[in-house]
């Protein structure tokens, strides 16, 4: 029946209007301009959205390079500090060794204070 269905040059009701309205409204759907139009608002919306996007990409790269400047400026005065400490280590592990446990210094005389145990 719907197939065989032709316009005529009759005018709509406003109750048909007003009907094919409220379904419009239901289903979001709208006139072919207004489609056309939203489609465009959502072309823009996503190519705006892209650019904050690259723009937050590189953003993060140059924090990421900062970083790693920073890691390994770091670790150069780490290693740096390491260095000018191992003089100062050595000698005091010198001075540790200058004498051994039982009062005798490394020329070979004996500390006064072992000279007064061994007098006991």
């Amino acid at each position: 029946m719907d197939s065989e269905w032709k316009p005529n040059n009759r005018p709509v009701s406003t109750i048909a209007l007003n009907f094919g309205a409220a379904l419009d409204d239901i289903f979001n759907l709208g006139s072919a301009g207004e489609l056309a139009m939203n489609v465009e608002q959502k072309k823009n919306e996503v190519k705006s959205r892209e650019q904050q996007l690259n723009d937050l990409d590189a953003q993060l790269r140059q924090t990421e390079e900062r970083l790693k400047r920073m890691e390994s400026k770091h670790k150069r005065m780490q290693s740096e500090n390491i260095l000018s400490s191992r003089p100062h280590d050595r000698r005091r592990g010198q001075q540790s060794n200058s004498s051994d446990s039982e009062g005798t210094f490394s020329d070979g005389h004996s500390s006064p204070t072992s000279d007064a145990t061994d007098r006991r």
